[in-house]
């Protein structure tokens, strides 16, 4: 694998329940060069508790579908983008959960 370049913009913060299910969306555009698209994504949460149920792509997004965590923590994870010109992009947020 090439170099993976680390996105450089604030994180977001996703909020869930840890009973809850929540799909967490992030938004590429500003960041993808012209004429590049996105051709695969991984999520990796740094909590084991918190689950990636399914995750997606299209050509300038990704969404992952959350399950679990861990009450009253915030989990860092790392969403790699795969693009079509073969770079590697990684974009770091936080899910924090917190009961309802």
């Amino acid at each position: 694998m090439g170099q993976i370049l680390v996105v450089g913009r604030a994180p977001e913060v996703f909020y869930k329940d840890p009973d809850e299910i929540r799909d967490c969306p992030v938004d590429w555009t500003a960041d993808l060069p012209a004429g590049v698209t996105i051709a695969s994504a991984v999520f990796q949460p740094d909590d084991p508790a918190l689950n990636v149920d399914a995750q997606s792509n299209d050509d300038t997004g990704t969404v992952a579908r959350f399950s679990g965590g861990t009450v009253n923590t915030r989990s860092w994870v790392t969403n790699r983008a795969t693009l079509s010109d073969g770079q590697v992009y990684d974009y770091r947020f936080i899910v924090a959960c917190r009961p309802r």
